[in-house]
């Protein structure tokens, strides 16, 4: 099945966003399980990079308990492939997997089949602001590509 990714500003970003209400709705349920639940929005978190951010307000309430056994930890947690030729199919699995299970939580809780929600940063001023600030600070170079 093919899923369009529909862009989340669509009707001024708001919940009225069908696609971003049930985005929304699913990444709550996400939230509301455990670290060591392999769905949980903390273990998809923990896949990705355990430097969990400090920057973004409001900080989320990120849970220290059950931790996962120690050989799940080293399989699965930390895996991002920054830096290296395999970032962009590494985080192509990676999307596919959260959508995946975004869109198997939506339907459990009644919603419609859908793909995940594109953020269109160039278009949205204020998003746009916030990336080119973060890459100036990550790496000039990125930087002026900009």
């Amino acid at each position: 099945m093919t899923f369009t990714r529909k862009n989340a500003w669509n009707l001024g970003g708001t919940f009225k966003n069908p696609d971003l209400y049930w985005y929304a709705k699913a990444v709550a349920e996400m939230q509301s399980r455990d670290l060591d639940d392999l769905n949980s929005w903390w273990f998809f978190a923990a896949v990705h990079g355990t430097d969990w951010p400090n920057d973004i307000p409001p900080q989320p309430t990120v849970p220290k308990t059950p931790m996962p056994p120690q050989s799940v930890i080293d399989q699965y947690w930390a895996q991002c492939q920054h830096g290296t030729w395999f970032f962009p199919p590494w985080h192509r699995g990676y999307l596919y997997a959260f959508e995946n299970v975004l869109r198997d939580i939506i339907i459990s809780l009644g919603g419609p089949m859908i793909g995940l929600c594109r953020i269109g940063i160039i278009s949205v001023p204020a998003m746009n602001t916030r990336f080119r600030l973060h890459l100036l600070h990550q790496n000039s170079k990125e930087a002026r590509i900009l």
